[in-house]
């Protein structure tokens, strides 16, 4: 069982990243371009726990990554290959976006915000579909 939990902790990672991204997606609608106070403070909170969630998946990811070393015919997998760029992709652009938030100015501009904010859940998806999808190639319970 040197698999399962970290496979499964990547992907629960990235489903919480997921929500963090909703849960803005719809505070930007809220908002209507006028950012108040609590949604600053919303937004700082999402922002934290999407970021704390990344670093979840990274360090899972990384456990993970270590452990299949035991398991050559899992390590060669096209999906077990794929799953760190596609976590390194959503960190990279979710830094990127992190610096370009930190502005109230940026959140005035709702379809901007939520055409970013769209692209950062297309990543994430994208990583959770990698992550899914080695799972369920190797039927991690049995693999472990």
């Amino acid at each position: 069982m040197s698999l399962a939990p970290h496979a499964i902790a990547v992907e629960t990672a990235l489903l919480n990243a997921l929500d963090q991204v909703r849960g803005l997606k719809a505070q930007v609608r809220t908002a209507q371009n006028q950012p108040t106070s609590e949604f600053i403070s919303q937004y700082k909170m999402h922002a934290l726990e999407l970021k704390s969630a990344l670093k979840d998946a990274r360090n899972h990811e990384g456990d993970l990554k270590s452990r299949a070393g035991k398991f050559p015919s899992v390590a060669r997998t096209e999906e077990f290959r794929q799953l760190a760029p596609a976590i390194s992709e959503a960190e990279r652009l979710n830094q990127q976006w992190e610096k370009q938030s930190a502005s109230t100015g940026y959140w005035r501009d709702s379809s901007r915000a939520n055409s970013d904010l769209e692209q950062l859940e297309r990543r994430l998806s994208n990583a959770l579909d990698k992550s899914k999808s080695f799972s369920l190639r190797m039927d991690i319970a049995t693999v472990s």
